[in-house]
């Protein structure tokens, strides 16, 4: 079962050339009644001085993260968890080791902090937070 914090290698659009890409996915799993949804994140390499810098994530802080990344709040997703279980379950994405508490903390603040994060999300995630469910 998927847990807050752990991580998602998750096949996304080829690239320029026509390779398919992989990026790194963080859960944080929101439990609203009968129902568990994930907020899902993504790392991206950091190339850009436009990129979002609220949660920068430096080489060695994860077994997948070679290059600075920074954590891309603008392509935050709300999705039910049940839906990642099955693709984890049918081969569809792999599961990598979690961030330590520290970097998932970061995060996990950086929802509320940065100016990119979509208002579903953030409001979901507020919820959670004051316990509005």
């Amino acid at each position: 079962m998927l847990q807050t914090g752990d991580c998602l290698l998750i096949e996304t659009n080829p690239n320029g050339y026509g390779h398919i890409q992989f990026h790194l996915f963080i859960l944080i799993l929101i439990y609203q009644k009968e129902i568990i949804y994930t907020i899902i994140v993504p790392v991206e390499t950091l190339r850009s001085p436009k990129h979002d810098r609220t949660t920068v994530l430096k080489p060695g802080c994860h077994e997948f993260i070679t290059k600075d990344s920074y954590i891309n709040y603008r392509r935050a997703k709300i999705t039910p968890v049940s839906d990642l279980q099955q693709h984890v379950d049918d081969g569809d994405m792999k599961v990598k080791s979690p961030f330590n508490e520290a970097i998932l903390q970061r995060v996990c603040d950086g929802i509320l902090k940065s100016q990119f994060t979509p208002t579903d999300v953030r409001e979901l995630y507020q919820d959670y937070l004051y316990g509005n469910f």
